[in-house]
């Protein structure tokens, strides 16, 4: 009887935890070509100017679940859009073999911006970069081999945090391509100012860990320094929560991770897998 309790305990603990597969947002890590010259500027005129969400209401509701720890923390609210490469932004032609799409977000006061993409597919040679205004921090390039989808039936996508209250979008396609997909349906305004960026780095001052968190850094963390590349921040939607990367028999690779960090708790059919992003390791 006490095995069989025993066995009930554990069959509920991995309904808790589930495994989900881990699709990488790989980006070729280089910098956009306007960049290096002066291929285009963004007039004023070209900027769109998004609305700041209600950050008193979302602090009050955070104070009332300050000490639930069975939800994500949340570090951002979500602004809904609707931007294309047909409704908004600008396209350029450079040369006689590529056009260049480029456009512009602004969100006053935000600490940072990230993007939530609908529907996301890019051609062969295509590159796509989002970076800040003063260009100290950028995301890319993404290619073909981000896409999750046909282009037929692109799934959707996300772009990670960028620093600031602007966030520019820059898409470098070749002429001859079939016009690739890239359609922003919320922008996620972040906050929260906890994420101190040097690099693609966070920062927290001594003392900021709780009182069961052992830091894998310190000496009591010695014996765990291969272990600990697999531990990972994953942000979603506004929400951060933490988990770690594992592997089967058969070499396939899986991300562990409570089941509250899903809205719907659906690890298998769920499409926000792909607008997962891993921010740091912990």
């Amino acid at each position: 009887m006490k095995t069989k309790a025993l066995l009930k305990s554990f069959a509920l603990c991995l309904i808790a935890i589930f495994t989900i597969s881990a699709h990488a947002q790989i980006s070729t890590n280089e910098l956009p070509p306007s960049f290096s010259s002066a291929l285009f500027s963004v007039r004023s005129g070209d900027v769109i100017n998004l609305p700041i969400p209600d950050v008193a209401e979302a602090l009050h509701e955070d104070s009332l679940f300050a000490d639930m720890k069975d939800i994500p923390y949340r570090i951002g609210l979500p602004i809904t859009v609707n931007y294309t490469l047909e409704n908004s932004g600008n396209w350029h032609v450079l040369g006689d073999s590529v056009r260049v799409w480029r456009l512009r977000l602004h969100v006053d006061k935000a600490k940072a911006l990230s993007l939530n993409y609908d529907r996301f597919w890019l051609p062969e040679k295509a590159k796509f970069f989002v970076y800040s205004a003063d260009k100290t921090f950028c995301i890319g390039g993404f290619t073909d081999l981000n896409n999750k989808g046909a282009k037929k039936n692109p799934a959707n996508f996300a772009t990670g945090l960028v620093a600031g209250s602007d966030i520019i979008l820059e898409y470098y396609e070749p002429i001859n391509a079939i016009r690739g997909i890239i359609s922003i349906d919320k922008v996620i305004y972040a906050y929260k100012d906890i994420l101190t960026y040097s690099g693609n780095t966070r920062t927290l001052g001594f003392g900021d860990a709780l009182s069961c968190n052992v830091n894998v850094n310190c000496p009591e963390g010695d014996g765990w320094q291969k272990e600990k590349r697999a531990v990972a921040c994953i942000y979603y939607d506004g929400y951060l929560c933490t988990g770690a990367l594992i592997n089967n028999t058969s070499g396939e690779d899986y991300f562990l991770t409570a089941n509250h960090c899903f809205s719907n708790y659906d690890a298998q059919g769920n499409s926000q897998i792909n607008q997962m992003i891993f921010l740091l390791e912990l």
